[in-house]
């Protein structure tokens, strides 16, 4: 699938891979943005979100993150498997949820790249977006 870049918000002229997709738990689904970011190690998304999305964090994983805020201290994070959705592909993702005031998320290598085959084009303001899982049944053929 081909996602044409969008710009970070009002306040940025500088258009960026951003991606709209639903982050799902048992109970509900909610519609969120996640930068792609081959800088991230995990999907990163916030407290709220997790809250809002009704996934319980209470026996996750904790976890540090460093370099999520401009501060430059470590986050203390929580890490669990969320399943997600994008276009028509679901796949399920290691999430790290952080205390954060970011409007967006980011999609780092573990939970989306490690799902996904990713080719940006700057000059054409696009991400193509194909699932791994698709070019393994390719070659089985």
């Amino acid at each position: 699938m081909k996602i044409k870049y969008t710009a970070a918000g009002e306040d940025s002229k500088v258009p960026k891979p951003y991606v709209g997709l639903i982050m799902c738990s048992q109970e509900k689904r909610i519609y969120v943005h996640g930068l792609i970011d081959s800088g991230s190690d995990h999907n990163l998304f916030s407290f709220g979100l997790a809250e809002l999305c009704g996934i319980d964090l209470r026996y996750a994983a904790k976890v540090s993150v460093a370099g999520f805020n401009h501060a430059g201290k470590k986050n203390m994070g929580y890490l669990v498997p969320v399943k997600y959705v994008l276009d028509n592909c679901e796949w399920t993702g290691d999430t790290v949820f952080v205390e954060t005031d970011q409007p967006h998320g980011f999609l780092g290598q573990v939970g989306f790249f490690d799902a996904f085959n990713i080719l940006f084009s700057y000059n054409k303001q696009t991400i193509e977006v194909t699932p791994v899982s698709a070019e393994k049944v390719d070659h089985l053929r």
